[in-house]
């Protein structure tokens, strides 16, 4: 091929070459206005979207926008969990609970309750331990007990059969620190004028919010309707003993404790209670003027055996369940001469499957209101178990035995004995029997029951 056919060819292919590149520029040059003009006109497409939404709207999808993202910042947190909580029946997560059903909400003493909640709170029973979670849940307790009685008095008998009890326990922990339990019940009494079927009303019997977490602090405070740090009455019987009428006190007001168990649960509580006195003289109505002291020790000297010794003090004893109904029936609440001061004492020791308990409440002066002298009167409770729980039906006997000094006046036996059965059948029921009977005083009316059968049979969730 000749020096001139090789020019021609290498003038056609760079032409050719550079054809390409200046088509291939023409190409990106047109792109770049295409995607100009789609730019321009979304941008046209937004404003005139945005100038038909409402002012309202556009904030509202503002603070959407924020919502979004401070959602998102808060599932970065490895601190936080967030997962739904149901509400549930059950006080533990995760284990298999108790056959008799104690390990529920509403089978736990109504003493000293916020302690014990904030025990097994600290033991992780809820929230399958995890007590960092920072979102509220709710557990539901409740229970039915119906009784058959029969009552012989000194010239005539009774026979019932009753639904004597209906409880439902809400508790609702807030935060770890924060927790709330209000109990439910329900109106089982007669009235000459109402049948009972009719005069089932429901009351509120607890209710109160806790702050405290044990892990953290010794120190807790309740605030709200609860039975006052006066007292134990730990006691298997369906009625009640004699220490419990004259002691145990309702009232609204505020508990400061200390919590100094360490982890082989030996160790000393204490507790202090400030309340309105439902009781009281006739300058010191409506003011926070009943308050007491509360203080116990445990040991444990192995699994099975146990100790707990306790005391209370109280300002006014005249404030008890029992006392303060006597004394309204007789107009006299707030007609008190001075202050009833009261002191309780108490032990429960455990020895193996057996367990003693004896506890003593008396008043530290006269009882006078409205010019009546009630005297000054006291009271011991004993009792001792036998519970019978590696058998394949859970149960118990118990025997008790009470004796009141003084104490016609404001309406109590002389003494009294009992003795009953607990068994367990099926799981979260009981079944209970417990013969009962009363010796009064001679100046005593016939109103107190002189023998008493109560049969019982009861579920728990």
């Amino acid at each position: 091929m000749t020096i001139k056919n090789n020019l021609l060819i290498l003038f056609i292919i760079s032409t050719t070459i550079f054809a390409n590149e200046a088509t291939n520029k023409k190409i990106e040059m047109l792109q770049k206005q295409i995607n100009a003009l789609q730019s321009q006109l979304l941008e046209i497409k937004q404003e005139a979207t945005a100038s038909s939404i409402p002012v309202k709207t556009k904030a509202a999808i503002k603070k959407s926008q924020h919502a979004k993202k401070r959602s998102f910042r808060r599932k970065q947190s490895k601190n936080l969990q967030f997962y739904a909580k149901p509400v549930t029946t059950s006080a533990i997560w995760g284990v298999i609970s108790e056959y008799d059903g104690s390990d529920l909400i509403v089978s736990y003493s109504s003493m000293n309750q916020d302690l014990m909640l904030l025990k097994h709170r600290a033991k992780g029973y809820w929230r399958n331990g995890k007590n960092n979670i920072n979102s509220p849940s709710i557990q539901l307790s409740g229970a039915l007990e119906a009784q058959a009685s029969f009552e012989k008095f000194t010239d005539s008998t009774n026979s019932d059969i009753n639904l004597s009890t209906f409880e439902l326990d809400v508790l609702a922990e807030i935060n770890p620190w924060v927790s709330a339990l209000a109990s439910i019940n329900y109106n089982d009494s007669a009235t000459a004028e109402l049948d009972r079927t009719k005069n089932s009303s429901l009351y509120l019997k607890r209710a109160f919010i806790t702050l405290g977490k044990l892990k953290k602090s010794k120190l807790y405070s309740t605030v709200g309707q609860l039975y006052m740090p006066f007292g134990r009455y730990s006691s298997l019987m369906l009625t009640s003993p004699i220490v419990v009428s004259m002691g145990r006190t309702t009232g609204r007001g505020a508990i400061l404790g200390y919590y100094g168990i360490d982890t082989n649960n030996n160790g000393l509580n204490g507790s202090i209670y400030l309340m309105q006195a439902k009781t009281s003289t006739s300058k010191n109505i409506n003011k926070l003027n009943d308050f007491g002291l509360n203080a116990n020790w445990t040991h444990n000297y192995s699994d099975t055996n146990n100790i707990q010794i306790g005391s209370s003090w109280t300002h006014n004893l005249a404030d008890s369940d029992h006392i303060r109904v006597v004394l309204n029936d007789a107009d006299a609440l707030h007609k008190l001469n001075k202050s009833l001061s009261g002191i309780n004492f108490y032990t429960i020791i455990g020895i193996k499957d057996w367990r003693l308990g004896a506890e003593y409440t008396s008043a530290l002066n006269n009882l006078i209101a409205d010019s009546v002298d009630y005297d000054r009167f006291s009271s011991i409770h004993l009792e001792i178990d036998k519970a019978f729980g590696s058998t394949a039906i859970p149960s118990n006997l118990f025997l008790s035995y009470d004796q009141s000094w003084n104490a016609q006046s404001i309406q109590l036996p002389k003494n009294s004995w009992s003795v009953g059965a607990y068994s367990h059948l099926w799981k979260n029921t009981l079944q209970a029997l417990e013969f009962r009977h009363n010796n009064n005083y001679e100046n005593n009316s016939d109103l107190i029951n002189k023998n008493i059968l109560l049969m019982q049979f009861g579920v728990y969730f």
